[in-house]
């Protein structure tokens, strides 16, 4: 048995220093080429979604005002039909989806995430807004007093929390 193991492991040496060993640099010089290249690309996808979520910040900023000008257009009698204006969030949705947001410093992750929560529920509410305006919801005799609570919590979230945390993200990526 001791002579298998002898002869196993002088062909196992002899494989090493034939086979191996004179490619083992080129090996290795490849391992690290490649761990450069994923390593790249990978800041490169991070900075692309960066950019991304930086000029979807400055569209909703314009959004916000929109919103501000909808909700007091409301106030004055405008006709229900016209629909509310949308935040845009896709560059965030994409950024979430491949798993860049926790790569982000945990003060700025803090901040978009919380903002895009906002936004979410504004949505929610601006669904519910169309709903109470133009959809069965509308024949309820509460149904006015119901679209100016639902006015009140949209403009309250845009005006307090959206719009000044959209500015303090477009001032963070303005700096940059």
């Amino acid at each position: 048995m001791s002579t298998s193991v002898g002869g196993f492991v002088s062909r196992l040496s002899t494989f090493f220093t034939a086979d191996i060993e004179p490619y083992l640099f080129v090996m290795v010089a490849l391992g690290v080429l490649l761990w450069i290249g994923v390593r790249l690309t990978g800041n490169a996808k991070l900075a692309s979604a960066k950019r991304a979520v930086a000029g979807e910040v400055r569209l909703n900023l314009e959004v916000c005002k929109a919103v501000i000008e909808y909700v007091e257009a409301q106030k004055t009698g405008t006709p229900y039909g016209l629909p509310m204006p949308r935040f845009y969030t896709e560059a965030y949705s994409n950024m979430r989806t491949e798993g860049y947001l926790f790569r982000l410093k945990k003060d700025l992750r803090r901040d978009i995430v919380a903002v895009y929560m906002t936004i979410d529920r504004v949505h929610a509410a601006s669904t519910r807004q169309e709903d109470l305006a133009v959809g069965p919801a509308a024949a309820s005799p509460l149904a006015s007093d119901l679209r100016s609570q639902n006015l009140a919590f949209i403009l309250g979230n845009v005006t307090n929390i959206i719009q000044p945390q959209l500015q303090r993200l477009d001032e963070y990526y303005g700096r940059r």
